[in-house]
């Protein structure tokens, strides 16, 4: 009996065997994430696949073992950056009460995964440099992903708890500035990921609050329920002649 405990007892992370599947899979996605570091650091233009060998300590023929070309370590960043996208949209439908609550949820997993995934940052704006077929799967993950975002903002506009605007221009402003994070912003400066993952999730949010004040000059009435007093225009006296 004592034998067969010490059998089933998992090994230490130092002493686990990876079969060859395992192993391979390992060296591909450590390849993917450095591949990643360096299209950021970089670019996607400017960075070849012997820069990324040489990162790696191997040789360039090594790489093409685990990957067709570069064009195939893009498309994975894509996918990464995707599945962080779906994982958010799970999250904040799971927990999220109210419409706002579920966008809130949702851009915060995000936003935070997002900047913590070098990988996942690192190309996302480089969709036209991927190979058709990739490409077209992209697009069509994005627009699931840019169609769950826009209902939950519909959803918040319904039960009042989002303001009334265009759930698409919401959606496409939020994502469109997260997006570009990657490209301006630097891990080693002033401010951490989590200090920009907050400050950028505070600016969408209180954008998106309803605002009674806002609401009722739009329908042309105070918040006490009164007509706004008409203003008063004041005419420059003309010179005499």
């Amino acid at each position: 009996m004592t034998n067969e405990k010490a059998r089933r007892k998992p090994r230490r992370w130092t002493e686990a065997i990876m079969t060859r599947d395992e192993e391979r899979e390992e060296k591909r996605r450590v390849l993917i994430h450095q591949a990643g570091l360096a299209f950021r650091s970089k670019g996607f233009h400017e960075t070849s696949m012997d820069d990324v060998a040489q990162s790696l300590g191997v040789t360039k023929g090594a790489l093409y073992r685990y990957v067709r070309n570069k064009q195939e370590l893009l498309f994975e960043c894509h996918r990464l950056a995707m599945d962080l996208g779906d994982n958010a949209l799970r999250f904040g439908r799971e927990h999220g009460r109210t419409g706002f609550d579920k966008v809130r949820l949702t851009l915060e997993n995000f936003l935070g995964n997002y900047l913590s995934s070098n990988s996942a940052g690192a190309a996302i704006v480089n969709i036209d440099e991927l190979e058709p077929e990739h490409r077209a799967e992209i697009i069509r993950r994005r627009s699931v992903f840019d169609h769950g975002l826009r209902s939950m903002i519909a959803e918040g506009i319904e039960d009042g708890s989002i303001a009334r605007r265009d759930p698409r221009i919401i959606a496409f402003s939020v994502m469109g500035a997260i997006n570009w994070v990657p490209r301006w912003f630097n891990p080693d400066g002033e401010l951490s990921q989590k200090a920009v993952a907050e400050q950028m999730l505070g600016f969408f949010i209180d954008g998106m609050r309803p605002r009674p004040d806002a609401a009722a000059a739009a329908s042309g009435a105070l918040a006490d329920g009164s007509a706004p007093k008409p203003k008063t225009v004041r005419r420059r006296a003309q010179p005499s002649s």
